[in-house]
């Protein structure tokens, strides 16, 4: 897998967190971790100057956070964390998680339709190496 940025030709780690966030555009997909250790995936619906509204591609639940300190607005019922990670996917890794994100928002929920693909679990075993190495630091 190649690390071909999908939107970038630049790398975001000589960036502060603010500016990191700051760019953010719709279409574009995040990684968030909680406290507890549970992580999201999210796809950027719409952006406000001080919100990020988002869905997470495998919950489909959705979820606001700050656009200054990348922190799950307080309300969210569903996901209590902050963004870890802005770095761009690789085409590939990205157009998968759009695929899962339309199954999963279509309702596609049958035995056979649940079922990772090889595509799927390649994507979400590489997300977490990748995000990880590019973090945007504490909030």
């Amino acid at each position: 897998m190649s690390l071909e940025h999908c939107k970038h030709d630049f790398k975001f780690e000589n960036f502060a967190r603010q500016e990191l966030l700051g760019r953010l555009e719709v279409g574009d997909i995040f990684h968030a971790a909680s406290d507890s250790g549970a992580v999201a995936i999210c796809l950027v619906l719409d952006v406000n100057e001080a919100m990020i509204f988002s869905r997470r591609i495998t919950t489909q639940h959705a979820c606001r956070f700050d656009r200054t300190t990348g922190k799950a607005v307080p309300g969210d019922q569903f996901f209590k964390g902050t963004i870890t990670s802005v770095e761009p996917l690789p085409s590939d890794i990205r157009n998968t998680f759009l695929e899962m994100d339309r199954q999963y928002r279509l309702g596609h929920r049958d035995e056979e339709s649940v079922k990772l693909t090889t595509s799927q679990k390649n994507a979400l075993l590489f997300i977490h190496d990748h995000y990880a190495r590019y973090p945007i630091g504490e909030p």
